[in-house]
């Protein structure tokens, strides 16, 4: 047994010579090295063999959840049931075979470099329009309603219920543990809301003086992408949104991905000079 190998063990745990709740294992994987055991207990498998059984004597932490356990000393009887071994395969072309839908590792590489290069690029862009539009919103003048931030703000705590309630909780649970209240909630919202009902008001205005619009081709063509990741006929997909109340929603999206590109196109990036050069 060496560091890193996986033993799959049987194990019994007694302090004072009698055996304690969840001292006991059968067919445990436990990768030596992990700190998955208490100190000591991995370290004392080291050097075993298949079959064989030995004591390990170890001590709990005194901060150990249990307090009947904190602090105390406790012998485990191990069985070594079987040993596994991390073994890298080969860097070839079976392996590229193997893990991808390419004949040779050269292509998996160029493919690995090309992902890559575009994880980047996407990467780059999300951030030039970000800075973009906040700089579009930050010079803005917009006297924005109430009602408009309100609304914001109930989407928002909406969206954040939805989480919860995914994951099995529930925005009362979320405040009974952070002793806060839908009130504060909301208000600790409100400059959020209000930076994106301002956004979307920047950005529509833009569209419009710009004369921005989604054109029939560029909306049937978005149809065409969404209902192809779906595996649906775009046709019938077409008819289920128009029925649905939802082609508004691709237009919106389409006008605002093409303001985003006007945004990009029409800025001048000034690249900064002043730059100390090491000698």
């Amino acid at each position: 047994m060496e560091k890193d190998d996986i033993a799959v063990i049987d194990f019994l745990g007694k302090t004072n010579g009698e055996p304690f709740k969840g001292g006991e294992g059968k067919d445990y994987s436990l990768e030596i090295g992990s700190g998955s055991f208490i100190e000591g207990f991995e370290d004392q498998i080291i050097g075993m063999t298949i079959n064989e059984t030995r004591d390990i004597q170890v001590t709990f932490p005194n901060s150990y959840q249990s307090e009947e356990l904190a602090g105390k000393e406790a012998t485990f009887t191990v069985t070594v049931k079987e040993i596994k071994r991390k073994e890298l395969a080969p860097l070839d072309d079976e392996f590229a075979k193997d893990v991808s839908e390419f004949d040779t590792l050269q292509e998996l590489k160029d493919d690995i470099k090309n992902k890559l290069i575009q994880a980047a690029e996407s990467r780059a862009k999300f951030m030039l329009r970000r800075e973009l539009l906040d700089k579009a919103v930050d010079n803005a003048v917009a006297e924005i309603p109430d009602s408009m931030i309100e609304q914001q703000t109930r989407e928002m705590f909406k969206n954040i219920g939805d989480n919860f309630a995914r994951q099995g909780l529930s925005v009362e649970d979320y405040l009974n543990y952070n002793k806060s209240s839908i009130e504060k909630m909301k208000e600790d919202m409100r400059p959020e809301a209000e930076r994106n009902v301002k956004t979307s008001l920047v950005m529509e205005s833009i569209g419009k003086a710009e004369g921005i619009t989604a054109t029939e081709e560029e909306i049937q063509a978005e149809i065409e992408k969404i209902a192809s990741a779906y595996r649906q006929d775009p046709e019938e997909f077409r008819k289920t949104i128009e029925s649905e109340g939802s082609l508004d929603f691709i237009k919106d999206n389409i006008v605002k991905e093409k303001t985003f590109q006007f945004l990009v196109d029409n800025a001048k990036i000034i690249e900064d000079t002043n730059v100390e050069t090491a000698e």
